[in-house]
């Protein structure tokens, strides 16, 4: 999926099964993410999912549109509360 931030379209896509593993086995708890780790988190999920040229834009984006960004792949992988419900 396309998706929009700072002006920069980025493709995403949800984590896979095994990635959410990885990340926890990593030492990233995705259920309940702390602020010590959230920007870490950010950068991981970041290197797993975007290019690396996405990564060099990602980078260079002010920091409320790279969190859109994290924001958006964690909603595709586990979807939001709206979609839930239905």
């Amino acid at each position: 999926m396309e998706f929009e931030s700072g002006g920069k379209t980025f493709v995403i896509r949800s984590l896979k099964r095994k990635e959410v593993k990885a990340l926890k086995n990593e030492g990233f708890n995705l259920y309940n993410i702390s602020a010590d780790q959230l920007d870490d988190l950010i950068d991981r999920i970041f290197e797993i999912v975007l290019t690396e040229e996405e990564i060099g834009a990602a980078e260079d984006l002010d920091n409320r549109d790279a969190v859109k960004i994290f924001n958006q792949i964690f909603r595709e992988t586990f979807g939001s509360e709206k979609q839930e419900k239905n």
